[in-house]
Order: structure tokens, then C-alpha cells, then sequence
């Protein structure tokens, strides 16, 4: 889409050296993508505390995933 704006010169230039874009269009096309995360972000930050999170099965795999390196290494083989 084509749109003709007028855009604060000193903004884009500080926007393009501070996040190294090499053209206009990819620092004006980061700024609406960070601005369009930002109600994505608020969403999250809303769900703090109110999660709860069972890591369980995780810990389970992590200690089957040591045990069988262990058990690799006691055999000669290569992990």
C-alpha cells in the first residue's frame, strides 16, 4: 500500500541509526510492527501471577534425558 505522509526528518534518522535499518521503509515498517505487539504485550503482562504452571513432566524428561548420557558415556558411546 502506498501512502504519502509527512514524517519528522530528526525522528526517522535517529529511528534508522538506532536500529540499524539501512532504508527508511524497514524502520517506519519495525515501528508499526512494535507498536501493533504492544496490546499483545500488555495482554501478557496482564496474565502475571494468575498462571499457574506445572513444569513437572519437564523435569521428568530432563532427568531421563542426563540419565541416558550418563548411561552412553559408562558404555563407550558417543553422545
Amino acid at each position: 500500500m502506498r501512502i504519502i505522509i509527512d514524517i519528522d526528518n530528526e525522528l526517522l534518522v535517529r529511528a534508522m541509526e538506532a536500529g540499524g535499518f539501512k532504508t527508511q521503509r524497514e524502520a517506519i515498517e519495525a515501528g508499526l510492527r512494535l507498536v501493533s505487539r504492544r496490546k499483545v504485550y500488555g495482554g501478557l503482562l496482564a496474565l502475571r501471577g494468575k498462571l499457574k504452571w506445572d513444569d513437572s513432566a519437564l523435569q521428568v524428561s530432563a532427568s531421563k534425558a542426563v540419565a541416558s548420557k550418563t548411561t552412553n558415556r559408562t558404555r563407550g558411546e558417543a553422545t
